[in-house]
């Protein structure tokens, strides 16, 4: 999938959705961090 597809994708999307996927990626990554962390 090319990038300007990509992001012209990006752009068609709600405000909404954007943000749940953002937050959820961040969720994921500081879970992934903390786990990381403990070893």
């Amino acid at each position: 999938m090319p990038i300007s597809n990509l992001s012209g994708f990006l752009k068609n999307l709600p405000q909404k959705v954007l943000r749940t996927i953002l937050s959820t990626l961040i969720d994921t990554l500081i879970n992934f961090l903390k786990l990381f962390a403990e070893i």
